[in-house]
């Protein structure tokens, strides 16, 4: 199963963050957890045992780094920042220090409302990347796409621990697999005991704790949710009690329906590439989204 980790912030927060990165890092050549962590304190972006600015980062500082909440946090955003491109490593020997990307950059410098730009960071978002070849995971899938496409197929709602027994757990390119996770979960709908049964059964079978696997569900239903996919509704008619639910909106279907036949280039496709096709699919990848979202890339269009 994708181990999404993070929390679900909001888009309104991810933006005003890495707006602010850029307004401190962006001249310097590269920068690091420190770096991002100091610029996140000292702009009260967040706290540390109820205090801001520099007293939070000195009641951060522990000798471990897994104890230091300045520098965990920086890492949190740094990992959701990658997931949507808006950084990347410096080198493609370490996972840090980091780059702003050229993707990045455009949300960094965007005046106004940049939520067209997001929604294409995040359908942007798959696995396997080069950043996950050492994860705990093999799903081989493009999320978003995925769960919209399931959301449609399974009447327009789900509880979100479907989401880690469906599209969390499955690889969308094998289509037998999505189909026998549509049964799968069509199966186990109707009794709540049965929905208890196979989450500890997911659980058990990836070495986890229940509460963990559920926190996984967070981001990915924080995502979905800032670019108005889903809604959270009270639903009672799927396991026979009263539980808040997600529903897919219009403009998730409408999504969906935009996306489905594009072409879906896996890393696996892109690594078959010679070099010189590799950074033309990079730059006509950058340049589509930002056409999606609005830009006028005229400049660059040598069909116009």
């Amino acid at each position: 199963m994708i181990r999404f980790r993070n929390p679900g912030t909001q888009y309104s927060t991810q933006v005003q963050v890495i707006k602010q990165l850029y307004a401190s890092l962006g001249p310097q050549a590269y920068f690091t957890l420190e770096d991002m962590a100091i610029v996140i304190a000292q702009g009260r972006l967040m706290t540390a045992y109820g205090y801001a600015g520099d007293d939070a980062l000195r009641l951060s500082n522990t000798d471990q780094d897994s104890m230091n909440s300045a520098l965990m946090n920086a890492k949190m955003y740094a990992e959701v920042f990658r997931m949507l491109g808006w950084v990347t490593p410096y080198s493609e020997k370490s996972s840090y220090p980091l780059v702003f990307s050229y993707i990045g950059i455009h949300v960094a410098l965007s005046e106004g409302d940049c939520s067209r730009l997001y929604e294409q960071c995040v359908l942007g978002i798959n696995n396997p990347t080069q950043l996950t070849d050492k994860m705990r995971y093999d799903e081989k899938i493009r999320f978003f796409k995925c769960a919209l496409r399931t959301f449609i197929d399974l009447g327009g709602i789900m509880y979100k621990h479907e989401l880690c027994l469906g599209p969390m757990s499955i690889n969308d390119e094998d289509e037998e697999a999505y189909q026998n996770m549509l049964i799968k979960i069509k199966t186990i709908r109707g009794s709540y005991t049965r929905l208890q049964t196979a989450f500890s059964d997911l659980a058990n079978s990836l070495g986890m704790k229940t509460t963990p696997v559920d926190n996984c569900t967070r981001l990915p239903i924080g995502f979905m949710k800032s670019c108005n996919w889903v809604e959270s509704v009270t639903n009672r008619s799927l396991y026979g009690k009263s539980m808040s639910c997600l529903k897919i909106t219009q403009h998730g279907i409408e999504t969906y329906e935009a996306i489905k036949d594009m072409y879906d280039l896996r890393l696996d496709q892109f690594n078959r590439l010679n070099k010189s096709a590799q950074m033309a699919m990079i730059r006509l990848g950058a340049y589509a989204m930002l056409s999606r979202s609005g830009y006028d890339i005229s400049s660059v269009d040598r069909t116009t």
